[in-house]
């Protein structure tokens, strides 16, 4: 199965469009939900059914935005309930969307369909260089930078994949990946996978190390 997800500079080039000082701008409702909803999936891993589901109360309790959001397994794609810390930069797109609406008059923080979302994912398409810009790119960007960073149980985890299988997919090497391993072999180390799913280094020169392939 073939995974699209963006680049490091397409990752950087969104953030930084979705954060321009006009989209940031607090009197523009439009921009700061586009923008807050964006950081969901890509900050968060959600996808877009659990994106126009989501509660206002499934981040805030109260007037104190939680340091973790809900996916209710009412919304979730496999009915199990899971739990996903925030990001600073999702934290700050969530309070920018929350201060720019006068009034609270739907529970939903997104009363869009499924196809307004991609229509809003579809305006960044040409400005990253892309033929089409889809929401569930953002959520494959979301967990193959997770397994950069930790192990596949976890991401698993954020995801709410029930099988490992699932999350699997997403251990694809890239360009740079296959570019670094090789120029291990150069510096005398090269680049191993843990059974967690980390990353480690040994040093090929060293006696004590007999690695097994």
């Amino acid at each position: 199965m073939s995974i699209k997800c963006l680049t490091e500079l397409q990752t950087r080039t969104l953030r930084e469009l979705i954060n321009s000082p006009c989209r940031k701008d607090k009197s523009n409702v439009h921009s700061q939900r586009n923008r807050c909803l964006i950081m969901l999936m890509l900050d968060a891993g959600l996808r877009v059914g659990e994106v126009i589901k989501l509660d206002w109360q499934d981040v805030f309790f109260g007037e104190r935005l939680m340091s973790c959001l809900t996916v209710r397994a009412s919304i979730s794609k496999n009915r199990c309930e899971r739990q996903v810390p925030l990001s600073l930069a999702l934290s700050e797109s969530i309070w920018g969307y929350r201060d720019c609406l006068l009034h609270l008059n739907c529970s939903l923080m997104f009363p869009l369909s499924a196809r307004q979302v991609q229509r809003i994912c579809g305006m960044y398409s040409a400005l990253l260089g892309m033929r089409r810009l889809h929401p569930h790119m953002l959520r494959h960007t979301f967990a193959t930078r997770l397994l950069k960073v930790t192990d596949i149980r976890t991401v698993q985890e954020l995801l709410g994949h029930k099988a490992l299988s699932s999350t699997q997919v997403y251990t694809h090497s890239s360009a740079v990946d296959k570019a670094n391993a090789i120029k291990g072999l150069d510096n005398g180390t090269i680049a191993i996978t843990q059974a967690s799913g980390q990353n480690a280094k040994i040093d090929l020169a060293d006696p004590t190390v007999h690695p097994v392939f």
